[in-house]
């Protein structure tokens, strides 16, 4: 064999054969890039919603169970226009026929009797004095984004001014069962909505709050088409949400089909001023 025949280079098929191979690793390291990152962005997402979930449960544990609270020495009266507890199911113009919450409770003074000892705020941080009456009225509505959220609507117990407060993004739908104490042993003993006609304000010593958060953006890497069942096939047997409480069911194919990421979290809070 001779020196020239023994250097020639890659022939036509040798050299198309190699771009070829070339080219199959580029798109199988893309595509493998591409899957990590969706991955990665959708346990990012999840974490977050979970999260969110948490701090809105914490605002709603810490606020709710205040209802009812009042000092002895306060002269403070919770009566028919202005009770303990007090709620709405499917809220008109709440997105996802979320329900609401509204609770009171006063303040505390400090030793003096002089100022508030700031022991007792409401949901934005407001303190209030030992007379004062604190009003949080807990519902969803769209930020100015159109992203729905947990807000609280507050009177400022100094002022009487009433503000609306953007507390948690992400909240879909909040859906509430009031525990009625029906036998006066201080423990629930059913759990109706609030619309219901046998619910008797002065027996309610608990809530059962169900939120459902979704993530900022389309993080799944598939349309969601779940059904979330707020109070499990117990309360809406085969998903199907019963009469006048159709809040407690949401189909996400059916309601709006995108790739967010949906969680339902559950808390279950006493009416500790009740119970006690």
């Amino acid at each position: 064999m001779s020196e020239r025949s023994a250097e020639r280079g890659f022939s036509m098929i040798e050299m198309m054969i190699a771009l070829t191979i070339g080219m199959v690793i580029m798109v199988a390291v893309a595509q493998l890039f591409y899957g990590n990152r969706q991955t990665s962005a959708a346990q990012d997402a999840s974490a977050e919603v979970q999260e969110t979930a948490r701090f809105a449960a914490l605002v709603l544990q810490r606020e709710v169970r205040m209802a009812g609270m009042k000092l002895t020495a306060s002269t403070g009266v919770f009566d028919a226009a202005n009770p303990v507890i007090a709620g709405v199911n499917a809220t008109v113009g709440a997105p996802n026929a979320s329900d609401e919450v509204t609770v009171r409770f006063f303040g505390s003074d400090n030793a003096a009797g002089t100022a508030a000892d700031n022991t007792v705020v409401d949901c934005v941080g407001n303190v209030a004095r030992l007379n004062e009456r604190v009003v949080n009225r807990f519902h969803i509505a769209n930020n100015a984004a159109g992203e729905p959220s947990l807000y609280c609507q507050s009177t400022i117990p100094a002022t009487g001014v009433v503000s609306d407060n953007e507390l948690v993004p992400g909240v879909e739908s909040m859906q509430i069962l009031v525990g009625l104490d029906l036998d006066g042993d201080k423990a629930p003993n059913t759990y109706l909505p609030f619309n219901d006609a046998a619910v008797v304000p002065d027996q309610i010593v608990s809530l059962r709050i169900s939120l459902q958060l979704r993530s900022a953006d389309n993080a799944a890497t598939a349309s969601d088409s779940g059904i979330y069942n707020h109070f499990g096939t117990v309360y809406a047997p085969a998903n199907v949400a019963p009469a006048g409480d159709a809040g407690s069911v949401f189909n996400a194919a059916g309601a709006v089909l995108d790739r967010r990421i949906r969680r339902l979290y559950a808390t279950t809070i006493t009416l500790r001023n009740r119970v006690n």
